[in-house]
C-alpha cells in the first residue's frame, strides 16, 4: 500500500532530521566512542532512508536486509582510519536498494541517474561544507536535498514509459487517411 504523503517532502525532512540527530549525537562526543560512532552513522542514514523507501513503494523491508547487511558487514569490517572507503560502499548500497531492489529500474539512464544523484549529491554536500560539526550535519542535508531530485527525474521517466500507444481504431483511420491520400 504506497502512502499519501509527498517522497520528495519527506525526504528533505528526513535529511533534516538525520543532520539535527548527527549534530546532536556529535555534541555528545565525550560520551560516545566516536571511531564507531561516526562510519556506523552513514549506515544508519541509508537503513533509514531504505525503510522509508520500502514503506513509500509498498515493498516488504525484507528486501532491504541483504544489501545492508554487506554495507555493516563492510562498515564493521574496515577499520574507521579508512572511513572514506566507506561513503562508495553506501553509496552503491543506496542505489542498489533504490534502483533494484525496490523500484525495479534498470538500463542506462537508470544508471546515470543513480550515479548522478548518489555520487553528485556526496560531491556537492562537500564541495558545499566545511568539515566542521555543523557542516558535517549541513552536508548531511544537502545530500538529501539532492536525493529528492531522484522522484521527480524518475517520475517523468515512468511517464515516458508509461505513455499509452495510440488507440487501434486511431491506428487503422490514420493508415486509411494514408492510403486514401496516396
Amino acid at each position: 500500500m504506497k502512502t499519501k504523503s509527498s517522497p520528495v517532502r519527506t525526504t528533505i525532512v528526513y535529511g533534516a532530521l538525520c543532520a539535527v540527530a548527527f549534530y546532536a549525537i556529535s555534541l555528545l562526543s565525550p560520551f560516545v566512542i566516536l571511531n564507531f560512532a561516526h562510519p556506523l552513522s552513514g549506515w544508519l542514514l541509508i537503513a533509514g532512508y531504505g525503510y522509508f523507501l520500502a514503506k513509500w513503494e509498498g515493498k516488504p523491508k525484507g528486501r532491504l536486509l541483504f544489501p545492508l547487511s554487506l554495507s555493516l558487514l563492510a562498515t564493521m569490517a574496515l577499520p574507521p582510519s579508512t572511513s572514506f572507503v566507506l561513503l562508495p560502499v553506501h553509496l552503491l548500497t543506496l542505489s542498489w536498494i533504490r534502483s533494484d531492489i525496490l523500484f525495479g529500474d534498470r538500463g542506462l539512464r537508470s544508471l546515470i541517474l543513480e550515479s548522478l544523484l548518489s555520487f553528485g549529491g556526496a560531491i556537492s554536500a562537500a564541495a558545499l561544507t566545511t568539515n566542521t560539526l555543523g557542516g558535517t550535519a549541513i552536508a548531511i542535508w544537502i545530500f538529501f536535498l539532492v536525493q529528492s531530485l531522484y522522484f521527480p527525474l524518475r517520475s517523468s521517466e515512468t511517464e515516458m514509459k508509461t505513455a499509452t500507444p495510440p488507440d487501434t481504431f486511431e491506428q487503422a483511420e490514420r493508415r486509411v487517411e494514408r492510403i486514401l491520400a496516396s
